[in-house]
């Protein structure tokens, strides 16, 4: 086991082609699944003897995640990501290049070198993966925190990252893609209404 890296929340550790996360307990445990989600082969939280969290684990399979890849992220990339998450109702709190990585194989946990299933509620996952998972080449989401549905209370988001950018740059084309239909369908009503007129004055 060598060292391969320490982020704010864990020291990181590397076993073959194991990435082992070890640190403090994470902002979020209890997550979203989404395809876009590195999946983990463990996810666990650490607690004492009265149940309160006092560290984490985290397993997952090695991605590239080298600062020649990374370099090559841009800013939209990584909208483009919020974008994809935020469409499927999930807020990413904490969006940063550094929080990506490129898949080696396909997104799914492998043990000796195999699939390997790993329930989902039993690394945090609040629910099944979307279909198809990603593929080797894509980008994927490597910290597993900071991830909410839109409707829960109480989230949290690290200012320093593109996060209340991204969200009011989402909100607006969401907002303008809603005046869009509108006048879409305001357009069809007055083609329809012009046509009818049109015919009552052929009868006349």
């Amino acid at each position: 086991m060598r060292k391969v890296g320490a982020g704010v929340y864990s020291n990181v550790y590397q076993i073959g082609t194991k990435i082992i996360k070890i640190g403090t307990p994470r902002q979020t445990h209890k997550i979203p699944n989404h395809r876009r989600i590195l999946q983990p082969i463990v996810r666990k939280e650490l607690t004492n003897g009265m149940g309160e969290p006092i560290g984490s684990i985290e397993i997952t399979d090695e991605v590239d995640a080298s600062k020649e890849i990374l370099n090559k992220i841009t800013e939209e990339d990584l909208y483009k990501i919020y974008k994809e998450l935020r469409a499927d109702g999930i807020i990413w709190g904490d969006p940063k290049i550094d929080n990506l990585g490129v898949l080696k194989r396909e997104n799914k946990p492998t043990l000796k070198g195999k699939d390997f299933y790993v329930a989902p509620n039993s690394v945090g996952f609040r629910s099944e993966i979307f279909p198809k998972p990603l593929q080797r080449g894509d980008f994927v989401i490597t910290d597993l925190d900071y991830l909410y549905y839109e409707n829960d209370k109480n989230k949290k988001v690290n200012k320093n990252s593109y996060v209340l950018e991204f969200e009011r740059r989402y909100r607006s084309e969401a907002e303008q893609e809603i005046k869009m239909k509108e006048n879409m369908r305001q357009k069809e009503v007055d083609t329809i209404k012009l046509k009818d007129e049109e015919n009552r004055q052929e009868d006349r």
